[in-house]
């Protein structure tokens, strides 16, 4: 399953890059790990509770008209069963993308 899901989502990551350049977007970085400074950041998967890193996937930059600047937006490439969406699995979803913002603002700021 491990095998499907990171082919799934490097097709994800190359439609994404295509339809976000379609956009006028620009890519910052793609597959880009980030070494976890905080103790609060908690992972299920490790045997110690602590996340030892976090990923991003695409970091595309734009220029938003409304705010007259420039943002950007990570997008996470996922591949999930839809069973896999009930809220408890939603809320970690989240915690760990505010995690990966939390860890990323400094890297770019």
């Amino acid at each position: 399953m491990g095998e499907l899901s990171q082919t799934i989502g490097k097709k994800l990551e190359n439609f994404g890059n295509v339809l976000f350049q379609n956009l006028g977007w620009e890519l910052l970085t793609q597959d880009l790990p980030i070494d976890c400074t905080r103790s609060t950041h908690k992972s299920s998967s490790s045997k110690s509770g602590e996340k030892k890193s976090h990923g991003i996937d695409i970091l595309e930059k734009f220029y938003n008209p409304f705010t007259a600047r420039n943002e950007a937006v990570i997008i996470e490439c996922k591949n999930h069963q839809w069973k896999d969406f009930i809220p408890s699995n939603l809320n970690l979803w989240v915690e760990e993308l505010l995690n990966t913002i939390e860890e990323t603002i400094p890297n770019f700021v």
